[in-house]
């Protein structure tokens, strides 16, 4: 796997553990955990699915782990040391663009994710003030005001331009040293 793509945890690849023992990921991220079963349609259990988790947490949800995790014969994964606020917790199965990353051996960061998870942070109405809304008369450029919810404010490309440093953080660009901090 290339050193730009983070993923903290590991699958159980050498273990095939049995009906009984749960495969448990340590997080080490808080007090929380989580339970996942897997199964298809028909409702039978799937062994040795990978299970994805991205955890958002810290101030704005900006530090972020990404965590992987196989289930047993009977479907089941647990990870244990979530943190206590996270928001969202999002699991589900890697998109085709983070293999093809993989594969290419480059850093991926989704700003459409990212962008996306800090939206639903702030939630509908909060999240307006990161977006150019602007009343008549308040800017010169806009005599009749504008509604524009496609482009960030000033403070929405602050917060924005903050969210995309850390994720480059998060997969160790070597663009970071050209950065001032």
């Amino acid at each position: 796997m290339p050193a730009a793509v983070l993923v903290l945890g590991a699958l159980l690849a050498s273990q095939q553990p049995g009906p009984q023992e749960i495969p448990v990921l340590k997080a080490n991220l808080g007090d929380c955990s989580a339970d996942f079963l897997v199964r298809v349609a028909d409702g039978k259990p799937v062994y040795n699915a990978t299970v994805h988790v991205r955890v958002r947490y810290g101030a704005f949800s900006v530090k972020r782990s990404d965590l992987e995790i196989g289930t047993n014969a009977d479907g089941k994964a647990r990870i244990e040391g979530l943190p206590n606020k996270a928001r969202p917790l999002a699991y589900d199965i890697r998109k085709d663009n983070q293999k093809a990353a993989a594969e290419q051996n480059v850093a991926l960061i989704d700003m459409h994710e990212e962008s996306a998870l800090v939206l639903s942070t702030f939630g509908a109405e909060p999240s307006r003030q990161l977006f150019l809304q602007l009343k008549p008369k308040e800017n010169s450029n806009y005599p009749d005001g504008i509604e524009d919810n496609t482009h960030f404010s000033p403070a929405g490309a602050g917060v924005m331009a903050f969210v995309a440093i850390e994720a480059m953080k998060q997969v160790r660009l070597d663009l970071m040293k050209y950065l001032r901090h």
